[in-house]
């Protein structure tokens, strides 16, 4: 995942979800159906989850789509960097706060920290994971949902074939095995991250860019040109769209979603053998079942 420090102006990610604030949960396909996976995941835990905290909880999604999957708990709260999109929210317990900042509540407080679609709007992955667990219970479960890296490959492509660079356009994701090392290095037990690819349709070029721009998905790459797209590039990048039309018409833009499952440490979970350990001889083990 990317150095901390410098990928996002703060309130450059603020201000851009502010402006999309109003048309963020019309128009959030990718974020609805990465709350409806991540929470599908719950089901295979038997664990009753009495305090939930979701960090990045914008309009409400998740926790409105909590109850269809598991038992409702006693608390349930929400918070998020920016104020507009709280406002959106109709949940009593909702906070805004810095989520790249230490969580405000006491180490050990939530038996389940949620995430959905955060990550990639994070300067310090490492540290946000870190904070999170701390908010743990023993044996707490955290679960996180992320665009990936192969995500846009249509979009890439077309930025390629129109003559500009897809950097300083499309921030940088993590991959399966980055995600996995970062849950390893802050100390998490028994992370899990596994996949889905998603493939949204278009009528038009316009269309796919606008439904972009209303989720919030804008350009806030460092990197990014600071001067005004021409009438010439901005032709160009609509033709390149359009010659990947599908025989149906329609546009596709694909996503990667990771999913991501991991435990504070506690005493009772399985561990490893030690090396060395084992009671039973490999050659005595397949003697006995030939």
């Amino acid at each position: 995942m990317t150095e901390p420090s410098t990928l996002f102006n703060n309130e450059h990610v603020q201000h851009n979800f502010s402006r999309a604030a109003g048309t963020f949960a019309a128009h959030s396909p990718v974020h609805y159906v990465a709350a409806q996976r991540l929470l599908d995941r719950l089901k295979d835990t038997k664990r009753t989850f009495k305090r939930v905290l979701e960090c990045g909880a914008g309009t409400g999604t998740v926790a409105q789509l909590f109850p269809e999957y598991h038992e409702q708990p006693e608390h349930y709260m929400q918070v998020d960097s920016c104020a507009d999109m709280l406002s959106q929210n109709p949940a009593q317990e909702k906070m805004q706060l810095d989520i790249e900042q230490p969580l405000p509540f006491a180490e050990r407080s939530f038996d389940l920290v949620l995430s959905n679609m955060l990550l990639p709007w994070l300067n310090d992955v490492p540290a946000f994971l870190l904070n999170a667990g701390k908010c743990l219970v023993g044996d707490g479960l955290f679960m996180a949902s992320a665009l990936g890296v192969e995500s846009f490959p249509e979009l890439r492509q077309a930025l390629h074939n129109a003559g500009w660079s897809d950097t300083g356009h499309i921030v940088p994701l993590p991959d399966v095995q980055q995600v996995g090392m970062v849950l390893m290095k802050v100390k998490f037990a028994l992370p899990v991250v596994d996949r889905d690819m998603l493939t949204l349709t278009f009528d038009s070029p316009q269309q796919m860019l606008q439904a972009l721009r209303q989720c919030g998905a804008r350009n806030l790459h460092p990197a990014r040109s600071k001067g005004l797209t021409t009438p010439r590039q901005w032709q160009k990048l609509i033709t390149a769209l359009e010659v990947q039309r599908r025989p149906d018409g329609k546009l596709p833009l694909t996503v990667e979603i990771l999913y991501i499952t991991a435990w504070r440490p506690h005493s009772s979970q399985q561990k490893p053998l030690a090396p060395g350990s084992a009671q039973v001889m490999l050659s005595d083990a397949l003697k006995g079942s030939q």
